[in-house]
């Protein structure tokens, strides 16, 4: 498949902005997956959170959790996809947490260390009540169930768009890992090649401070992946980043704040004839706070959050 590729980008990042991608993709038919309700010709939206770490509840300020996203979401003038890049289990319950997530419609799911904190076998007990798949490629599980359920991908008919979504983990004592930059361009390659999918998207649960296993690496030596969803850790980024993977092709990186208290909204847009992508824009959101001006809060929380961190 023949990929020619041209940028509008002006900058190497975007910040509560709209820029352009020119992208053309090929898709093929036939999906593993169809989303009728999140038909909308040709723009996939993405709304996207983690490190929700069980918080179902707002915080002292009265933002963040899982319940505010869930209304948050449900605002939105736009359907979109909802996926999670992993950590959403913490203190809470985790069946009411998974409840919860079922709730809000998530699409695809990736496991994060807290899912895995106590072994194996807890975070299969928990696999009959979700109604979301788990994703991951660079992981092999020694628990039977967790094996034969946790998918390397899942695939998303979108209106006319075919989106991959994988989903990798950071090294975890007692887990079986594989190198994530391998994994993931091994699982990619299938999404983008072989199965046709005009959008691959990462959810990775990598550290931003790990020296050797980061989402900015993985961007850079990423082949085929068009975003990398990520969680906000001690280095706090205060907006989406557009880099460049081993081709030297624009890959997006959207890391949101933890506590569920600031998710993504991420649109991607192909002209309908030329399959060329022509536009794409980003932002983030509060949870908790009204639609009016929400973008702009949500700018303000993560400088101080960055501020606060890099002091």
């Amino acid at each position: 498949m023949e990929l020619k590729r041209r940028s509008f980008l002006r900058n190497a990042s975007i910040i509560a902005s709209t820029a352009f991608i020119g992208k053309p993709l090929s898709a093929i038919a036939g999906v593993s997956k169809t989303v009728n309700s999140l038909a909308n010709g040709n723009t996939v939206t993405v709304f996207h959170s983690g490190n929700l770490n069980g918080q179902i509840n707002t915080n002292l300020q009265q933002l963040g959790g899982l319940q505010e996203i869930n209304h948050l979401v449900k605002r939105q003038e736009t359907a979109g996809l909802m996926l999670d890049a992993g950590s959403f289990l913490g203190d809470t319950d985790g069946k009411v947490m998974v409840s919860m997530m079922n709730r809000t419609g998530y699409h695809a799911v990736n496991i994060g260390d807290s899912e895995l904190k106590n072994g194996e076998e807890a975070l299969a007990d928990l696999l009959p009540y979700m109604s979301f798949p788990l994703v991951n490629c660079n992981y092999s599980f020694s628990n039977a169930l967790l094996s034969s359920k946790v998918k390397s991908h899942v695939i998303i008919q979108s209106g006319n768009l075919k989106v991959g979504i994988t989903g990798l983990g950071k090294q975890i004592p007692g887990v079986h890992f594989k190198n994530p930059y391998l994994a993931l361009n091994k699982t990619a390659a299938l999404l983008k090649v072989k199965e046709g999918c005009d959008l691959v998207i990462c959810l990775s649960n990598l550290d931003e401070e790990d020296k050797t296993y980061n989402n900015t690496f993985l961007a850079e030596k990423s082949e085929y992946v068009d975003m990398i969803i990520g969680k906000n850790g001690q280095k706090v980024r205060a907006g989406a980043f557009i880099g460049r993977n081993s081709k030297k092709e624009e890959v997006v990186i959207s890391q949101v704040g933890y506590d569920g208290l600031i998710i993504g909204k991420t649109s991607f847009s192909w002209d309908a004839l030329s399959k060329t992508r022509n536009d794409f824009q980003h932002k983030f959101l509060v949870a908790g706070l009204p639609i009016n001006n929400n973008a702009k809060q949500a700018q303000r929380i993560l400088y101080e959050m960055r501020s606060a961190q890099w002091a």
